[in-house]
């Protein structure tokens, strides 16, 4: 929820064990006004990509053990996730990715 934060926002993305043989790993950032979540003013607003598309580099078996980090000021919904696509045989993935952003208020 990126209610309250305002300019540019950073996505840390944090992979341990890449198993499996030969993965392919995307993952891209989508955005949403309600968290596709229906109320009473509007209807359900599924995720979709940012545009431009944001994205980090294509994770691939050797990224055991990596952190990476994504800025974009493309953001015009409240909501934001990380979508995780994967190609390929794979017997495991630790992946996990989080935002920070400068509050409005403090």
């Amino acid at each position: 929820d990126m209610r309250e934060a305002e300019g540019p926002v950073t996505a840390i993305l944090m992979a341990g064990a890449i198993g499996g043989g030969g993965p392919l790993i995307d993952v891209a950032i989508q955005e949403s006004k309600n968290d596709n979540a229906a109320d009473a003013e509007a209807a359900a607003d599924p995720y979709a990509a940012l545009s431009p598309a944001t994205a980090f580099a294509q994770l691939v078996a050797a990224d055991d053990n990596v952190l990476r980090l994504l800025t974009f000021d493309n953001r015009s919904e409240r909501y934001v996730r990380a979508s995780m696509t994967q190609t390929g045989s794979a017997t495991a993935n630790i992946i996990g990715v989080g935002f920070i952003a400068k509050s409005k208020s403090y």
